[in-house]
């Protein structure tokens, strides 16, 4: 599992602030950390690196859920990297 993130994550105090402050908070995520086209153009880097590394697998497929699943299909337009997509 790539850790896309790089060590970061959503921060568990957003859920006590108050509700402008944790949108403000979640918004700066996800447009630096979680940046969804950005983090596809990493998934694709990644799975490339594996298409080298293990040539004899034939099907590749990604999954995701949630964010995960927007990243997957990011990846879809990207050009077609993996044969199944499952969000």
């Amino acid at each position: 599992m790539p850790d896309l993130f790089e060590g970061t994550q959503g921060d568990i105090n957003w859920l006590s602030m108050e509700p402008a402050e944790r949108m403000q908070a979640v918004q700066k995520f996800l447009t630096e950390v979680a940046e969804p086209k950005k983090n596809a153009e990493k998934l694709v880097a990644i799975v490339t690196e594996c298409k080298k590394k293990y040539p004899s697998i034939e099907k590749w497929g990604v999954l995701g859920l949630c964010w995960g699943g927007k990243v997957s299909g990011q990846q879809q337009t990207s050009g077609v990297l993996c044969d199944e997509r499952f969000s």
